[in-house]
């Protein structure tokens, strides 16, 4: 038997199976999350990509799918049923596949939103099923898919939602549908526990990269210009040097724009005697698994991606992420920065009772840390703190944000309490201010020595960006912006005087910007 779950009826949990042994955290989220359900109709689970949620579907399953009632889970592409049924067998739960000419006659079924919408096969799933899991469910929010799934609910189901991702760009929150989050786990909490590999994040600047060009002002930028924009030929090559100066022989992963953008950036790799991999949506599927395999069987060791290595693809030994998609994503840059998260070898942590043995293992392991390499201010403009009140739709002051989003979940605070971790917050920004300050200085120089060398050997000077600090806001008014650097993309009237001198000696600056930036010095000396 695993360790005691007050809530499990215990006739309906076997032992794990094999060398399996489930975790604390894994433990303390099917036992809120039943608790939770004795008194609501579903829920959302919120844990960071590599603490093995599939685990926790498991042990739900086992808890609330029992006697003769059904279970249902919901996967949310395709190709990741099998693997999702496969990984359930594994943990000795029998069950079905509902997809194509599969038809499920097992207690226990997995099919993807697909294959239940296609001739309204979900309807004959509705009676007596328990509960239904649906994975990834910050994926497929659309109105057919909630009219499918209050099918269930209307019969008596629970409907819980389980994501590393819950921050959606536009439209309701998750918690519109799902209900209240039942239990919550940082990213950063998850590292601290020794359960996953730490980011080191390097920023690297494209010097006539402008996205404040391509910002709709809602949602996120407009996937056709940007891939125009990424393919053209000086951003082509600055990619490519980026890739070649630091993957180091490294397993790495390139997040690439769009697919002419990638393939013209593997031409390149080729041209400096690097061969990599590519996988793109338009490619046939075995050619897309036969690239996918040279590169987890080690033959080679950089794979440049274009909307197909996020959700539902492990591959622990990943060890460098270049991003090279711009977004304002939350959602989608923590599911391109949980590509790295996961330990190597895998194993290392199994029997490893305390955080301290597990960081540790880590730190002496192959792979002490992974990092990113971001060319595109994605790691600025979103950060890997999710906070659950972003869940709840509520807006608040960025201080008390910021304290709020670093306690324990369901951690009571008194006002005294908040008090105090404001106090500390203040600190903390204060610190932060000085120390963007600094990188600010190094980022001007570095653009500097970026634009001389343009596409004549680029040499990237990075600096490191804290992997935790909260994502800085986009301006969203009108008016000339700086076109380079740090403060690209901000607009000339925010930024200091210094600045601004700094950018008239620089060179690449069109007249009309020139001009505006010497009005504004003009009006601030008046």
């Amino acid at each position: 038997m695993p360790q005691n779950l007050s809530l499990f009826p215990t006739h309906a949990i076997p032992a794990p199976q094999g060398s399996v042994r489930w975790r604390d955290y894994q433990i303390a989220a099917v036992d809120k999350c039943l608790k939770h359900l004795e008194t609501k109709s579903g829920g959302l689970l919120v844990l960071p990509c590599g603490t093995g949620k599939t685990e926790i579907i498991v042990m739900l399953l086992q808890a609330l799918a029992t006697g003769e009632s059904r279970g249902l889970v919901v996967s949310p592409l395709d190709p990741l049923v099998a693997q999702t049924a496969e990984r359930l067998r594994s943990r000795g739960l029998p069950c079905g596949i509902e997809q194509g000419r599969q038809i499920s006659d097992q207690r226990i079924t997995v099919a993807s939103y697909k294959s239940l919408i296609s001739r309204e096969r979900y309807q004959a799933y509705t009676h007596n099923v328990s509960v239904v899991l649906v994975d990834e469910s910050h994926l497929n929010y659309s109105k057919r898919a909630m009219d499918i799934l209050s099918v269930f609910r209307e019969c008596g189901s629970k409907i819980i939602g389980l994501t590393a991702s819950p921050d959606r760009l536009k439209g309701d929150p998750l918690t519109e549908f799902y209900g209240d989050c039942a239990y919550f786990y940082e990213l950063q909490q998850a590292i601290e526990d020794g359960w996953l590999v730490p980011p080191r994040i390097w920023l690297s600047v494209a010097s006539d990269l402008d996205l404040s060009r391509f910002d709709s002002g809602f949602g996120d930028y407009s996937a056709e210009r940007l891939a125009k924009e990424m393919s053209r030929d000086s951003l082509v090559q600055t990619v490519a040097n980026l890739v070649l100066q630091h993957h180091e022989g490294e397993p790495s992963v390139v997040y690439c724009q769009g697919v002419f953008q990638a393939e013209r950036v593997r031409t390149v790799l080729a041209r400096g005697g690097l061969e990599a991999a590519i996988v793109h949506s338009r490619m046939d599927r075995d050619e897309r698994f036969r690239h996918l395999g040279m590169f987890e069987a080690g033959e080679l060791n950089v794979i440049l991606n274009v909307g197909c290595l996020t959700t539902g693809w492990n591959c622990p030994m990943v060890k460098k992420l270049f991003c090279c998609k711009p977004t304002k994503s939350r959602s989608l840059y923590q599911q391109m920065v949980g590509r790295g998260t996961r330990p190597w070898p895998a194993s290392m942590l199994v029997g490893l009772a305390t955080p301290e043995e597990r960081r540790a293992a880590i730190a002496a392991s192959q792979k002490p840390f992974f990092e990113i390499f971001d060319l595109v201010d994605a790691s600025r403009h979103n950060d890997l703190i999710t906070s659950v009140d972003a869940l709840r739709g509520k807006e608040e002051i960025d201080l008390l944000k910021r304290a709020k989003g670093k306690r324990k979940p369901d951690t009571p605070m008194s006002p005294t309490d908040l008090d105090r971790l404001l106090a500390v917050e203040r600190e903390l920004m204060a610190e932060e201010a000085a120390q963007e300050a600094r990188q600010r200085a190094a980022q001007e120089a570095l653009t500097e020595r970026q634009r001389a060398a343009w596409l004549a050997g680029v040499e990237f000077g990075n600096y490191e960006r804290p992997a935790f600090l909260r994502a800085e806001s986009r301006p969203s008014q009108r008016g000339w912006r700086v076109p380079f650097g740090k403060e690209r993309g901000r607009l000339i009237r925010e930024v200091d005087t210094g600045l601004l001198h700094w950018l008239l000696k620089a060179r690449g600056i069109k007249e009309p910007l020139r001009a505006a930036i010497q009005r504004e010095i003009r009006n601030r000396n008046n």
